[in-house]
């Protein structure tokens, strides 16, 4: 995933192109790890765009931009703990992504926020069929 965070930064990358890298199995992970030589295999890629990619790779640290990344729904988490102090209920989170070349998609988004909240309050339910709290993203 942490990958995938890295590509969809590379803004000058189209994400028809990106998609293009999808349908034909190339993932983020070896997108990133890819001998230069092996670009030029990517036909559909520029030299503009081997270049962004080359210099991204050289500059990015996927390990720290990862865990700047996880780190902002700590803040979520703990405005769920104040605003909901008995913790005995059911949710569903509800995620709708404005960005669609956003790293990950809409019901991975519920899945990551929703583990993220029952680690945190074990005693909270989900229910996606009738939730007490619905929590939109």
């Amino acid at each position: 995933m942490k990958f995938k965070y890295w590509l969809t930064s590379l803004t000058d990358i189209s994400n028809a192109k990106k998609k293009l890298l999808h349908d034909c199995s190339i993932t983020a992970e070896k997108l990133f790890f890819m001998p230069k030589n092996e670009l030029f295999d990517i036909l559909f890629f520029t030299d503009d765009d081997r270049k962004i990619i080359l210099e991204s790779r050289a500059s990015y640290d996927v390990e720290k931009e990862w865990i700047l990344f996880q780190q902002k729904d700590i803040g979520f988490v703990t405005m769920e703990d104040e605003a909901y102090p008995d913790k005995h209920f059911t949710f569903k989170v509800n995620a709708r992504r404005a960005r669609k070349n956003y790293p990950l998609e809409s019901m991975e988004i519920n899945a990551q926020l929703g583990e993220r909240i029952l680690n945190a309050f074990p005693e909270t339910r989900v229910d996606v069929h009738k939730p007490e709290v619905v929590i939109n993203v």
